[in-house]
């Protein structure tokens, strides 16, 4: 899928950005930050709530796209 990264950068301008009236690249990282904060919270309801090691499930996110955040996400996950 192409990417129209104009187009992108006008988005986080107009709908994040400018309302924190903040720069793009630090509304960018608050919206990473909010995604691995959900992902964790995810992770945390469905294994230790339910007493699961959420190490045994971490592993599966070493496929596409999951190697960039899977770290992230463990780190802190097993904290």
């Amino acid at each position: 899928m192409p990417l129209d990264i104009e187009a992108s950068r006008a988005g986080m301008q107009s709908r994040v950005a400018g309302p924190l009236n903040t720069d793009i690249a630090t509304a960018a990282a608050g919206v990473f930050d909010v995604l691995i904060a959900k992902t964790v919270g995810a992770i945390r309801e469905i294994t230790v709530e339910r007493g699961k090691d959420p190490r045994e499930v971490l592993s599966a996110g070493l496929r596409c796209a999951g190697p960039l955040i899977t770290p992230m996400i463990a780190r802190e996950v097993v904290r």
